[in-house]
């Protein structure tokens, strides 16, 4: 808009158009940076400190809204038994592969990240707890079902994951609260054998 309103050199022009270059460059540099930010780097998954952020949010609009979302806490079944086997490098192979079925099983809107360690929390806004369930069990054979290098030397003989998944406002009305309801569901999977799905009063 500079040179349509008046006569310029090529001095001018391309300075302009260094300037312009500089300006674009430092512009995508900082977006990068900002989405590193919120980014596990071995999963491409969302991190802790963006799912913390994403799940304050809903927990504030859906009060008002009094509309339901759901969480499900995943684990992967005797990761560390597959990490010693194995080594670590398949190890994080195992994790890159669990964290692309979630991101390509999940619907628009929803979020994924990687919690911690082997485990991974789903996010799920307008999302009841009977439509989180089979989302969890999708996610659960969809693993099960996986060709994953070395998995028939996993105790169960396959590589699967267990779910946890709690409900707002039904299981709990904080964040915490519902990460730790959750977890308490994970748990419970855990101890009745892996591979399994379990909220309150439902159990698979």
């Amino acid at each position: 808009m500079d040179f349509l309103k008046k006569p310029f050199s090529d001095f001018d022009l391309n300075h302009k158009l260094l300037k312009f270059r500089k300006d674009h460059y430092l512009r995508k540099e900082l977006e990068q940076i900002e989405i590193e930010a919120d980014t596990d780097r071995l999963t491409g998954l969302a991190n802790r400190r963006k799912m913390d952020e994403f799940l304050e949010a809903l927990v504030t609009i859906f009060s008002e809204e009094n509309e339901p979302f759901s969480i499900i806490i995943a684990d992967i079944d005797n990761f560390k038994h597959y990490n010693d086997t194995n080594g670590h490098q398949l190890g994080d192979n195992v994790l890159s592969i669990v964290a692309s079925i979630f991101k390509k099983q999940i619907r628009r809107g929803d979020l994924a990240a990687r919690y911690g360690g082997e485990e991974f929390v789903i996010i799920l806004p307008n999302c009841s707890k009977e439509n989180a369930l089979k989302i969890a069990n999708n996610l659960r054979f969809t693993i099960a079902e996986e060709k994953i290098p070395f998995q028939e030397k996993q105790p169960l003989g396959n590589l699967t994951c267990t779910f946890g998944v709690a409900t707002f406002p039904q299981d709990a009305l904080s964040k915490e609260l519902l990460i730790k309801q959750a977890d308490k569901c994970l748990y419970l999977g855990k101890s009745d054998g892996k591979n399994k799905v379990v909220s309150n009063n439902y159990k698979n």
